[in-house]
């Protein structure tokens, strides 16, 4: 086998960093929302989820949960994958 162009090496980062992003974050709202009270909730999700939680901020229940694991999986999964492309770039040979 060849080896790895920087090109995959970077992808290949880029790919574990999004999937752990939004599996530790879905894995964090989920346990936010089975064990803190609605009323923390909302103030925990917020804080999870900065910026990005001013936009669904207004939500209530439900939806608040829905909208803060979709778009702060979102956030979380661009920021983890950009730290493993660092990462990645900081530990080429």
């Amino acid at each position: 086998m060849p080896p790895d162009t920087s090109r995959q090496r970077t992808r290949r980062a880029l790919g574990r960093g999004l999937l752990a992003g939004a599996l530790l974050h879905t894995i964090a709202v989920a346990w936010v929302a089975w064990h803190w009270t609605p009323a923390l909730r909302g103030t925990v999700l917020t804080l999870i989820d900065l910026p990005l939680s001013l936009f669904f901020g207004a939500a209530a229940g439900g939806r608040e949960i829905l909208w803060s694991l979709l778009l702060g999986g979102v956030q979380w999964a661009l920021i983890a994958g950009l730290l493993g492309i660092g990462v990645e770039r900081l530990t080429r040979k």
